[in-house]
């Protein structure tokens, strides 16, 4: 149905990505939009080297995986598109 919409659009070219969250669209929209590939399986190689980029941050001493405290939560909340 959003395909339809969508294209009749003059000069629009719709992709079907699948099922998505709403925050993988967002950035595979922003990275169509920057020419960058935008599949999911991009998103998640980004997603996964920002955070390994993020964790690495922190300092030795205070990061201690223990098997009990070395969760991390995701709030998907916002559903899929």
């Amino acid at each position: 149905m959003e395909m339809k919409g969508v294209t009749s659009i003059v000069g629009v070219v719709a992709t079907d990505m699948g099922i998505l969250t709403t925050p993988q669209l967002h950035w595979m929209v922003r990275a169509r939009n920057k020419d960058m590939k935008a599949s999911e399986q991009d998103y998640f190689e980004q997603l996964s080297s920002s955070f390994r980029c993020l964790v690495d941050l922190i300092p030795a001493e205070k990061c201690k995986f223990d098997g009990v405290n070395d969760k991390v939560v995701v709030d998907g909340s916002n559903g899929v598109s």
